[in-house]
């Protein structure tokens, strides 16, 4: 990657040593409580901000001010920043308060991402990630805030970070794992850890571009699956059920949705139903129209979500960022969106079916496949399935193959039984 296109973290990172740290006495400057005061203050100021260059000496230059965000990344209001104010004089008390700065190349940005989803992410997820690899067990126990300057200087976008705890919450490498948190007491944040601030940012960033098309394919893999459950189309998946015991796992459904529904027409939510056995037979007929009549848009969808997760680990790897990605949250939400719309297609499409009309030859196939598939009785050799069938047609097997059929096949399930009365057959 261009040196100068990746983020730049400015360093050395200020901080300033709580009242009670056991080494407040070698830097007495940082008892002034006006110091702390300003970490919340000075990212606010509308008409004159500081310079990364001038961030450390006092001197102060004009700029934009773009905004100050909270921990959830949104904007904070006059009101909660003076608030913000208290709490960082509050948490001083015991806690050394923390700076430093992200400064970018305007361009890396613009062709990667918005502003306003960087200040997203930075927030929720890039600096909890940040602040447990430098040792701070639990995010929600600390304060932090950013605000996104532009230096009307250099041009650059950058961000003035500061954190503190909120109660003890630190753990150095080398506590054991039974030992409490305290509060952390060594103030200089290690040049290898301002690099992985960096690391995670850049990653971040470049996941939004690079996986674009990847996410276009994800959104059409989704669309195909969803297409499927279009009742205006003669494609509609329901319409074409040709395995008997699926056909009449629909038809059980079938049953139970009209006895919830009674007199109800709106639709019904699939994840506020309290009837188990809905439920549970729902995802059991989702699984079989995943195997079947949905296996090439089901498969199409897992394959595209390998590749991003795939994606993320190389950019893990590239960017030197050791995280190991099984499933990324990201995959995550969009497996169980899929599956609570095909859930719910379901359950409020099932008045929609053509119920299929069964021949004897759909019985015999169902009875083939049923049989084939029962490894305990079946020989090895597929040529010799059919000569298996004919040499011990018990009534086992007959049952096996049509349980499923309902009351519009009693009668044909009777004759057809009837033409099975003998035990064996002359080949």
């Amino acid at each position: 990657m261009d040196k100068k296109k990746t983020p730049i973290v400015v360093s050395p990172s200020r901080w300033i040593y709580s009242k009670n740290n056991p080494d407040v006495k070698k830097e007495k400057i940082y008892k002034n409580g006006k110091l702390v005061e300003n970490v919340v203050d000075y990212p606010r100021r509308k008409q004159e901000v500081m310079l990364m260059t001038s961030y450390y000496d006092g001197k102060l230059k004009h700029a934009t001010f773009q905004s100050y965000l909270m921990e959830d990344g949104h904007n904070a209001t006059d009101e909660e920043a003076g608030k913000r104010s208290k709490e960082y004089l509050k948490a001083w008390e015991n806690s050394n308060v923390y700076q430093t700065i992200l400064s970018f190349d305007n361009e890396f940005i613009d062709e990667n991402i918005s502003l306003d989803s960087l200040s997203k992410k930075l927030m929720t997820k890039i600096m909890p990630q940040y602040l447990k690899k430098i040792g701070f067990q639990e995010p929600k126990k600390m304060l932090y805030n950013a605000s996104l300057h532009l230096d009307s200087k250099s041009g650059h976008y950058h961000y003035h970070i500061s954190f503190t705890e909120k109660e003890a919450n630190y753990k150095s490498p080398s506590s054991k794992k039974y030992m409490k948190p305290k509060y952390r007491r060594r103030g200089k944040i290690d040049i290898e850890d301002l690099n992985y601030l960096k690391r995670i940012t850049t990653l971040e960033i470049k996941r939004q571009s690079l996986l674009k098309d990847k996410r276009i394919q994800l959104n059409k893999d989704i669309e195909d699956i969803k297409e499927r459950f279009n009742i205006n189309s003669d494609n509609f998946i329901l319409h074409n059920i040709k395995d008997l015991h699926l056909q009449d796992q629909i038809d059980e459904l079938s049953e139970l949705i009209k006895e919830e529904r009674r007199n109800k027409t709106q639709k019904i939510k699939f994840n506020s139903l309290k009837n188990k056995k809905i439920k549970n037979l729902t995802k059991k007929i989702t699984q079989e129209l995943y195997k079947d009549l949905l296996k090439d848009e089901k498969e199409s969808f897992e394959s595209t979500l390998k590749e991003i997760n795939s994606y993320y680990q190389k950019l893990n790897n590239a960017n030197n960022v050791k995280e190991i990605i099984n499933e990324t949250q990201e995959s995550i939400k969009k497996r169980e969106y899929v599956d609570n719309f095909v859930y719910n297609a379901i359950i409020n499409n099932l008045r929609n079916t053509k119920k299929q009309k069964l021949s004897k030859e759909d019985i015999v196939k169902e009875i083939v496949v049923k049989e084939y598939t029962n490894k305990n009785h079946v020989p090895n050799k597929k040529n010799n399935i059919i000569n298996h069938l004919l040499k011990k047609p018990s009534r086992a097997k007959i049952k096996r193959g049509i349980y499923s059929l309902k009351e519009e096949m009693e009668k044909a399930t009777e004759e057809f039984s009837k033409s099975f009365s003998v035990q064996t057959y002359k080949q």
